[in-house]
């Protein structure tokens, strides 16, 4: 999958040992608000999936859950998940810099009546530090 270029890059890089704490917001306002918001300020977020591009499941890329791990959680339209590298992929040279730059997507449906459904790729830097 290429990723789009607009799509919201998490800032901090991850080390491929590392198993971080990350987060993106959704953003919300008017229709005519510039840049125009996720999602409208009459609407809210009724559910969310966030999913590993193919190329990042191929680099060991994994969202953690299990073992004291939570599921990606949304709070205050705070999307919180945990990201790590499979132990057997942590070595590899597709980390060296200037590092991999790999996708997950955020599809989420909202409360309006119909649902209206978001997706938007969301990227991280995985970089040996």
């Amino acid at each position: 999958m290429a990723i789009p270029p607009n799509a919201k890059a998490i800032a901090q890089p991850l080390d491929p040992a590392d198993i971080l704490d990350l987060e993106t917001t959704i953003t919300q306002g008017p229709p005519d608000a510039v840049p125009a918001p996720l999602i409208l300020n009459t609407e809210n977020v009724a559910s969310f999936t966030l999913t590993l591009s193919a190329e990042a499941v191929a680099a060991g890329l994994q969202i953690k859950t299990g073992d004291g791990y939570p599921a990606p959680t949304l709070s205050d339209l705070k999307v919180t998940f945990w990201l790590a590298v499979d132990p057997a992929m942590q070595g590899s040279p597709l980390f060296n810099a200037p590092g991999l730059t790999l996708a997950l997507e955020l599809t989420l449906n909202t409360t309006s009546v119909p649902s209206r459904r978001k997706q938007r790729t969301i990227t991280v830097t995985v970089a040996n530090q």
